[in-house]
């Protein structure tokens, strides 16, 4: 497109912009000015509907005119709407408007959708006296709604209060609408009008005047169009032409100056810039040669890029090291794609992402030495690279590259690292690289709370190996006993050679002292089989020792120490085992794995059984509920205290089942209680953080409610803020279904923990548990009897109930009632009890 439709183009663009606001803002001024007369014609409406509507009360009501099943139709309620209906066939504009309620007596005045929000606006702005809104009806057609409210006033509580006061006719036919208070929202008077019809005024209206502003315009136009060939577009022509003449080398054309407007002050301009383009070509001409010279004659590669990354030139180092013939080839391509498309590891990488390409970017330089580049055949090769805007006149025209190959340098690089960290026979992380490794072990199990396991073996009678088939059979045993080790442990676990035949097992991340034994033992019964070393069987065994942080140290030197003290008890042993640094380590592994056999059937054998304790009323001193708590006797180990079993049967899935029972066994006894009492007890029982992960629990636990006979208000679930903590959204889900049921959460063991506040805000409990560790030292300890206080205040501004454990005293029960705590449970009043001993403790009471 030449300049002169550019320019006429743009005129015309602009006046009809021009008319287009004109017209827009007219079309919404005129439709502005509609919608405020409806609105005052709805105003009006309003006032006669309200007139008759206020005559026709009057006419029934304090005229004394009977109200008979017949005349009942001329009240408001009944003939507005077949008033609207007749309206409409006279008016045909549309509007419909009635009476409407919530509540109505005549199904025509039953408010719609837009109404019911109208009145829901009006109950919450009591002072508003009118509503105006647009709506789409089901016939997807859209209407404004004039809404105002009809509020209860003394003479409407004739008929719309208490339905005995209500005349007979009334009273007899409608059986809603009654029992209205006065200054109550009674309903709307509710007027429709179709959008169309003000759309179609509007637009009526604006077509009336937009031929005269049309005429306007296209005179406009046309004056506007010779002024600018005149003034402009020919002169620009000129222009043009003389332009083009320079761009194909000829600096002799001129323009002619005539005039003293800016356009001939341009063409001055033109003819002196074409003088000094002439003078500055031949001066580039020679720089340009000289600078060529030095980029060819360097031993780095360089590449130049413009802003759009393609390639401007490139030297013969670039050409020579991306695998080219020539320049041609990369000129004008981009160099991303084609170079820098992928990173060291494989991953695509984004042109956005990239520091060459940003250098334009930016304005500023990049460096780096851990890419790559790729070649013409597809290849990688590690570079060093520095990129660098080009800048001229102030002004961002591209980015120089440099860069160098590194092969070299990257596996020299590699080899002495290698060397530095890893055992050259075996290819094992050396001593060095292994207590690194255990040190960022130590520094994380600290973080997480978990054990780390440094086990140092030796392999037993070696030097027998290398007296009797000399050091190259050694060291080939040592390389077959290397892989045979890092076979046998898990995958995230390290294998290093400390020198000789000592080698060291690192075992991380560890929930449990009981996860290292399996492991050990694996290693152990993985050296029983025989290696072959050159056509010979030869068998070969080992002794383990074995340190656990944090148990016996926290420094690397420290446990390493310890292990290899504890693998030399092992060759004392008689070699071939492993043995833990303490012996009380070793009793407590021997102690866990003899808990995990037992436990296996015990509750098929009948060894769980419940105690319960009572939960006590602190004002009243009655018992008003109990806590089911778990106990466990084994013929082998005899009475097992639940701080041993639970963990183990959450570890390894039994408190699954163990859990059911609880809950069954606890809720049918229960039942017995309160049908003995005639009371509304109440059961409180633990749930553990697995019982949490098992989908059935919500089910299970409201067909063990049912099957028992009590109510779902009579359960009390008792959680720890470990369950709460993973932020899992099932714990969330389950918690929130259980109390939609109305089964009630109390937080236990509240105080040991985070005790977070935005546990017992977030989630739906109604009990806090007081921890008994607070209530020992209650009577001694201030800052005890303070913080137990405070807890209950808090507690009780939250709406939480408050039961304190482990209650001994009447002194303790004493401070407790000054606090106003709820209720209290401890062996002040019983000790965990039989189901037998609870039912003469409840006789007790119930004979009081």
């Amino acid at each position: 497109m030449n300049l002169k439709s550019k320019l006429l183009l743009s005129f015309s663009l602009v006046l009809i912009t021009i008319f287009s606001v004109v017209e827009f803002f007219g079309y919404h001024q005129t439709r502005s000015q509609m919608l405020a007369e409806l609105r005052l014609d709805a105003l009006k409406i309003r006032d006669v509907l309200v007139a008759v509507r206020e005559v026709y009360q009057y006419q029934f009501l304090d005229s004394g005119l009977p109200l008979t099943k017949k005349t009942v139709g001329f009240l408001p309620a009944h003939s507005m709407n077949r008033i609207s209906k007749k309206f409409q066939d006279i008016n045909k504009s549309g509007l419909v408007f009635n009476n409407v309620s919530d509540r109505p007596r005549n199904p025509e005045n039953q408010a719609d959708e837009v109404e019911l929000q109208a009145m829901a606006y009006f109950r919450g702005n009591p002072k508003e006296k009118e509503r105006m809104v647009v709506f789409t009806n089901d016939q997807g057609l859209a209407h404004y709604h004039f809404s105002a409210p009809l509020w209860i006033e003394e003479r409407c509580l004739k008929c719309h209060g208490d339905s005995d006061d209500a005349p007979e006719t009334i009273r007899n036919t409608y059986n809603t609408a009654f029992n209205y208070k006065l200054g109550e929202l009674r309903g709307l008077l509710s007027i429709k009008l179709p959008t169309y019809y003000i759309e179609e005024k509007v637009l009526s209206q604006r077509l009336n005047e937009i031929w005269g502003r049309l005429a306007a315009f296209a005179i406009t136009f046309f004056f506007g169009a010779w002024l600018l060939h005149r003034l402009i577009i020919r002169r620009l022509a000129l222009l043009h032409s003389a332009a083009g003449e320079i761009a194909k080398g000829d600096y002799t054309e001129r323009l002619p100056v005539q005039g003293g407007d800016e356009l001939c002050n341009l063409a001055e301009a033109f003819n002196n810039m074409s003088d000094q383009r002439y003078r500055a070509e031949l001066l580039q001409m020679e720089s340009e040669k000289q600078v060529l010279d030095l980029l060819n004659s360097t031993a780095e590669a360089i590449y130049g890029l413009d802003l759009n990354g393609n390639c401007t030139f490139a030297n013969p180092a670039c050409v020579r090291m991306l695998g080219y013939q020539s320049s041609e080839e990369l000129v004008g391509l981009n160099m991303h794609e084609l170079t820098h498309h992928t990173r060291p590891d494989g991953s695509p990488y984004s042109e956005k992402d990239c520091p060459i390409q940003n250098a334009f970017v930016s304005g500023t330089g990049s460096h780096a030495d851990h890419e790559v580049l790729w070649r013409a055949d597809g290849e990688c090769f590690p570079v060093e690279y520095w990129s660098y805007p080009i800048r001229r006149d102030n002004r961002i025209m591209g980015a120089v590259v440099t860069f160098l190959d590194i092969t070299e340098r990257k596996q020299q690089e590699e080899q002495i690292l290698r060397q530095a960290h890893f055992d050259a026979l075996t290819n094992l992380p050396n001593r060095f690289l292994t207590i690194d490794r255990l040190s960022q072990l130590l520094l994380e199990a600290k973080r997480d709370h978990e054990h780390v396991a440094v086990l140092f073996l030796d392999l037993d009678d070696f030097k027998k190996v290398n007296d009797t088939l000399g050091h190259n059979i050694g060291d080939k045993l040592l390389v077959e006993a290397a892989l045979r080790l890092r076979n046998l442990v898990r995958s995230g676990d390290t294998v290093g050679r400390l020198g000789g035949d000592e080698f060291i097992v690192l075992l991380g991340a560890l929930q449990c002292i009981t996860d290292i034994r399996p492991v050990v033992e694996n290693l152990l019964k993985g050296f029983r089989d025989a290696f072959i070393i050159d056509g010979r069987e030869l068998v070969l065994t080992m002794s383990a020792g074995i340190a656990v942080y944090p148990d016996d140290g926290e420094g690397p030197s420290e446990l390493l120490r310890k292990a290899d003290s504890a693998m030399y008890h092992s060759k004392d042993q008689g070699r071939n085992t492993y043995s833990f640094f303490t012996d009380a380590m070793n009793q407590e592994v021997s102690r866990r794995v003899a808990l995990e056999e037992q436990m296996l059937g015990a509750l098929d054998r009948g060894e769980f059984r419940l105690c319960y304790q009572p939960i006590v009323a602190v004002e009243s001193r009655m018992i008003v509920g109990f806590e089911a708590l778990l106990r466990w006797y084994n013929p082998s180990l005899g009475e097992v205290s639940p701080e041993e079993f639970i963990i183990i049967a959450e570890q390894n899935g039994l408190i699954l089942p163990i859990g059911d029972y609880v809950l069954t066994e606890a809720l049918q006894m229960l039942a017995k209680w309160q049908h003995y009492m005639d009371e509304t007890f109440s059961m409180a029982i633990n749930l553990s953080p697995r019982q949490f992960r098992d989908p059935n629990l919500v089910t299970f636990i409201k067909d063990a409610i049912c099957e028992s006979g009590v109510s779902y208000e009579s359960l009390r679930l008792e959680i720890t803020e470990g369950v709460l903590m993973s932020g899992q959204a099932y714990i969330n889900d389950a918690l929130n279904e259980l109390d939609n049921l109305g089964i009630g959460m109390a937080m236990d063991d509240f105080g040991t923990g985070y005790s977070s506040l935005s546990y017992l805000r977030r989630f739906p409990f109604n009990t806090l548990k007081v921890d008994r560790s607070f209530i020992n030292d209650l009577t001694v300890d201030t800052a005890d009897r303070e913080l137990v206080s405070a807890t209950i205040a808090m507690a009780h501004s939250l709406g939480l109930m408050v039961i304190a454990e482990g209650v001994e005293t009447e002194e303790q029960l004493a401070l407790l009632g000054i606090d106003e705590c709820d209720y209290a449970q401890g062996y002040l009043f019983s000790k965990p009890v039989t189901p037998d001993k609870m039912l003469e403790i409840l006789e007790t009471q119930k004979s009081l």
